[in-house]
């Protein structure tokens, strides 16, 4: 059992740590060895906590305070916008280089990886999530309620991590397919995947149509980090046809999960 801080203590307004032991060591070590921004990081490492986490509790009791400095700005970004790179950059007024290397400087990786990808399909990815909610409005949003830096999943619907997808379908040879990419290491309970049959994922505009894919961790090949699917479910000759086991109509979604 961690020394009891509580005099240090603000009165929470809600539990940010669910953890309370856990909380009470972040806060004993904020107060005795927190110097910098960077120090959120170490603190989450050094607790197996998300960095998310840390730096909200830090925030909310006083070890981190609003300044208009380049680095409180980029780092106050990046949580709320859970760490995706091209919404900092907007955010800040900043070049994406000063906020690489400020991001860099404070111990967080840039994920220029996410920036490619929210540059080749943000605009849907952002519709896919909305609709996702739109859908199930029981969901919870774990970017909008909870702003943990929380890249692996989305949503939680019943004690479920859901990640939202979105895929456009894609000319490969002489089929056309859809692409779910995910970490092996790192996965949600299900991937929730809007596939459309529009070829352009850039556009402003909603799909024209979609169909959906719930597809849980346990079929996902764990040795890839992508997965092809064909767009027709009847062709039984494409080994991810079994993909195609796990269609669900929009209107069965929210039940769906609920009592799975």
């Amino acid at each position: 059992m961690t020394e009891n801080i509580e005099p240090y203590l603000q009165p929470q307004k809600r539990q940010i740590i669910a953890d309370k032991d856990k909380e009470q060591q972040l806060l004993k070590m904020a107060k005795e060895h927190y110097e910098s921004y960077a120090d959120v990081a170490k603190f989450a490492d050094a607790l197996n906590l998300r960095a998310g986490i840390v730096y909200l509790t830090l925030k909310y009791h006083g070890f981190i305070k609003q300044t208009e400095t380049t680095q409180y700005r980029v780092l106050d970004s990046y949580y709320r916008h859970n760490g995706d790179l091209k919404e900092i950059t907007k955010d800040v007024g900043l070049t994406v280089w000063i906020v690489a290397k400020t991001l860099e400087q404070l111990n967080l990786s840039p994920n220029w990886a996410s920036y490619k990808d929210r540059a080749e399909t943000g605009l849907k990815g952002d519709w896919a999530e909305n609709e996702f909610k739109r859908l199930v409005p029981s969901a919870i949003d774990m970017n909008m309620q909870y702003q943990m830096n929380n890249p692996r999943f989305d949503f939680v619907v019943n004690n479920k991590e859901i990640d939202v997808k979105y895929s456009s379908v894609r000319k490969v040879g002489c089929s056309k397919q859809y692409a779910l990419r995910y970490d092996p290491d790192n996965l949600p309970d299900f991937f929730c995947l809007f596939a459309s049959d529009d070829e352009v994922e850039k556009s402003d505009d909603p799909p024209s149509g979609y169909r959906i894919l719930l597809l849980p961790k346990e079929i996902l090949p764990k040795n890839k980090t992508q997965i092809n699917i064909n767009s027709n479910p009847d062709n039984e000759r494409a080994s991810s046809s079994m993909y195609w086991d796990f269609a669900v109509e929009p209107a069965a979604l929210s039940a769906l999960l609920e009592n799975i």
